[in-house]
């Protein structure tokens, strides 16, 4: 069975080593039979088309929350006698929870303020949501401020996020 002893300093390979080891193997290696070199050019090519569709996505992903954050809040200042009128929901086709959602979202942050946070990545590349906003709506203040960077700086997802506004603990790294 394998032993759990510490190696000794002397005995410690560093990873540039054998990651050297390892490539001069692979140059010995005779080619598998029917392969030869991959021609990476136009993997490449097509990579970047996705992350320029992908920059695109969100940039679209983003202007809609902004807008339909602007338009919830502007409905909702609109006086109350003319009903229709107020309540935009049928005529862009969405329901009026999501409306109310981005109303929320819409009055806790400026446009501006959604821009910075629809661009900003977490440790782990992810992009906040509204859904995140809207549980982060419900704090105030600097308390807000400080649970929003508590996302990014620790990539957590909605449920970890709602555990701990429950919790009303911070980041378990700080």
């Amino acid at each position: 069975m394998g032993s759990n002893r510490v190696l000794p300093a002397a005995e410690w390979v560093s990873v540039s080593r054998l990651k050297e080891k390892r490539m001069q193997t692979e140059e010995r290696r005779p080619p598998r039979p029917g392969l030869g070199p991959i021609d990476l050019g136009p993997l490449r090519e097509l990579v970047a088309i996705a992350v320029e569709a992908e920059m695109r996505f969100h940039a679209a992903k983003s202007e809609y929350a902004i807008s339909m954050a602007a338009l919830a809040r502007a409905a909702r200042e609109r006086p109350a006698e003319r009903r229709e009128m107020r309540d935009p929901s049928p005529a862009i086709r969405v329901t009026r929870q999501t409306l109310q959602t981005f109303a929320v979202v819409g009055t806790q942050w400026t446009a501006s303020e959604l821009r910075v946070l629809f661009e900003r990545k977490d440790c782990h590349g992810h992009r906040i949501s509204v859904s995140h906003l809207l549980l982060l709506a419900r704090v105030q203040g600097e308390e807000r401020q400080r649970r929003t960077e508590e996302v990014f700086a620790d990539g957590l997802n909605l449920r970890d996020l709602r555990r701990r506004l429950r919790a009303g603990t911070g980041s378990q790294t700080a």
